[in-house]
């Protein structure tokens, strides 16, 4: 996370530059880049410490635009519902999203445990694992997050809530 954070700083920094793309564009764009730095993650030797953090700082860059994005296009969603109910629900839209947020991080621990109980994953020990324990910690590094990424990038042509139609929604925007 050290090394991720320089990056997602970097992508919080260069927003300013993306305020004229859509939020969906601005997502996929961060998906190609966290894909990128997932791919050379997993493709990288796991003896050469530079290129392993060369990698995860680029999945900072490409994280870091997403975790901005998805706040701001929850915050529409919320315009949006408000626009079609009369209703304004944005308290309790926020709070469930948290509580989704916190019930998949616990259960992504809880796969993340299992899975390195699988991969005979060692604590304490980086040097001595086995080459399948360091294939599979790539694998949870490179192509897992790769997969993730390539379906987020597919997900954000079917984002149906564009800036025009957004801007539309409150006069107050016009």
């Amino acid at each position: 996370m050290l090394v991720m954070l320089p990056g997602m700083f970097i992508a919080m920094g260069s927003m300013v530059y993306m305020k004229k793309l859509e939020k969906s564009m601005v997502v996929q764009i961060g998906m190609v880049i966290y894909i990128i730095g997932s791919l050379l993650f997993q493709f990288s030797p796991a003896t050469i410490m530079s290129l392993l953090l060369t990698a995860t700082f680029i999945k900072g860059i490409g994280f870091g635009y997403v975790g901005i994005m998805i706040f701001s296009m929850i915050a529409d969603c919320v315009d949006y519902g408000a626009h079609l109910t009369g209703k304004q629900q944005g308290g309790i839209i926020f709070s469930a999203t948290t509580f989704v947020q916190k019930a998949v991080s616990g259960l992504g621990a809880a796969g993340l445990s299992a899975v390195l109980i699988y991969i005979n994953f060692i604590p304490d020990s980086i040097g001595l694992q086995t080459v399948e324990t360091v294939a599979g910690l790539k694998f949870l590094n490179g192509i897992f997050p790769a997969i993730l990424g390539i379906t987020v990038f597919f997900l954000m042509f079917k984002y149906p809530l564009s800036k025009k139609e957004i801007a539309n929604l409150n006069p107050i925007n016009q």
